[in-house]
């Protein structure tokens, strides 16, 4: 298929969005689309040529002048070309099923059913080829335009993906939906949708590559919708599994080491150093101690085992998995009167925030340890050095972060107030830890 240009006059509103209009397409009412960025806005306008072209031959496609429209332009305009490629479009928006007989022998296709062979899913594979095309890509959920309840994605209607996914924590749902599989996670007395997608989107504004997270709607329920990043052939070997596999010298069982799915973080170091899988990887135990470092700026206090791990491809390569299951974020979770509390006693506030704060890891005594006292004492070196360039970029992303308590729409006016004094009062304390380990000034966030 072939590929268009057409010109579009844009420009940057006060607000630091972008407005865009096409200029071919302005027969009874301007094509016109406002985005959060640039290439929002691009995205938006893309959509808007391939739905208006969509059935029409392509003989009767606008004629488009891109040197001739950007001379009528002047300042603050100014022109960009949108590549529309129908393709593409049609891949990613024109995915609906379409029904097709298909005569098979009998024995072909009982050979078929007993391997558990999708005959729909061979043949659309074997059409892509014959006609030398790439396979469509993956689209994700578009929430970078979308505010308020328009932030909450409705897939009461998405088909089953045939997917299961383990954990007791939640009853989850395999969804397939936007060319991509998805997991649907029900709420539930420890898991709040809001928190989880606060949590995901911290790691991500942190720079860590993370699990797609968004609030969602199914039927009455508000929970979240999360991106599976495992693809075809891809298995997902959770640091549980390592300790399944490996027997350490001098330990005889790991599980009496686990209370309540929680581990020693000595025993946890231990495997770091012994186990042939992570002696020659020191990303693994730098990636541990970043989790250790950001949940317990965000309060998620059950990073188990199972909740973090490494992507084995079906090729063998093996690559640290994406930042998932981060329900736990902003624990324990207090009452609004425990809230007002707080918030008019200082003491209060930092003894939720900081002093009493505890993650999902074990001292000796099998007791949980509190992540601020132990990395403000005699702490593991790597983590000092995982700290000594996490904490600046902490601090420079402050504002990004506690920006998400606002365009979260599922928390509570009280929510964000409370959850933005808790992490001041934590970058605080980190500050004055940077300080000491490092020199100079600590930050400049205030309490």
């Amino acid at each position: 298929m072939i590929r268009y240009f057409y010109p579009a006059i844009i420009r940057k509103l006060d607000d630091g969005k972008y407005a865009g209009q096409l200029p071919d397409f302005n027969e009874r009412e301007p094509f016109t689309a406002v985005g959060k960025s640039l290439g929002d806005l691009s995205d938006q306008l893309f959509k808007k040529i391939g739905d208006f072209l969509l059935g029409k031959d392509a003989k009767k496609y606008p004629p488009s002048d891109p040197v001739e429209v950007s001379l009528m332009i002047s300042s603050p305009y100014t022109v960009i070309l949108i590549d529309f490629d129908e393709l593409k479009y049609q891949q990613q928006y024109c995915s609906k099923a379409v029904t097709k007989t298909v005569s098979l022998p009998y024995w072909l296709n009982e050979m078929a059913n007993r391997e558990h062979i999708k005959c729909a899913q061979v043949l659309q594979r074997a059409l892509i080829q014959q006609l030398h095309l790439d396979e469509p890509q993956e689209a994700s959920f578009d929430l970078s335009s979308a505010e308020g309840e328009d932030a909450i994605i409705d897939v009461t209607n998405a088909p089953s993906s045939g997917r299961v996914y383990g954990g007791n924590d939640t009853q989850k749902l395999g969804l397939r939906t936007h060319g991509a599989n998805w997991m649907f996670k029900f709420p539930s007395k420890d898991h709040r949708a809001a928190a989880e997608v606060f949590g995901a989107e911290v790691y991500d504004i942190l720079g860590f590559p993370v699990q797609e997270t968004y609030l969602a709607r199914y039927g009455e329920t508000t929970g979240v919708i999360c991106k599976d990043f495992c693809r075809k052939g891809d298995i997902l070997q959770p640091f549980e599994s390592y300790m399944t596999t490996f027997l350490p010298k001098n330990l005889t069982d790991w599980r009496a080491r686990l209370a309540h799915g929680r581990m020693e973080l000595e025993t946890t170091l231990l495997l770091f150093r012994e186990h042939p899988a992570f002696r020659r990887w020191p990303e693994v135990r730098e990636r541990f101690w970043d989790l250790f470092l950001v949940d317990a700026l965000i309060g998620n206090t059950q990073r188990m085992p199972s909740d973090w791990g490494i992507l084995q491809h079906a090729d063998g390569a093996l690559k640290l998995a994406p930042v998932y299951d981060n329900g736990a974020t902003l624990s324990p979770l207090p009452t609004e009167d425990e809230m007002k509390e707080m918030l008019s006693d200082v003491n209060k506030l930092n003894a939720y925030a900081v002093d009493d704060a505890i993650c999902a890891f074990l001292d000796a005594d099998g007791k949980p340890i509190h992540p601020f006292t132990y990395l403000a004492g005699d702490s593991d070196p790597r983590l000092r050095k995982e700290f000594s360039w996490l904490y600046p970029k902490i601090v420079d992303k402050m504002d990004d972060m506690t920006g998400l308590l606002d365009d979260i729409p599922a928390f509570t006016n009280l929510e964000r107030q409370f959850y933005r004094e808790v992490l001041r009062w934590r970058v605080s304390f980190l500050g004055e830890t940077y300080a000491e380990f490092f020199g100079g000034e600590d930050s400049d966030v205030e309490a």
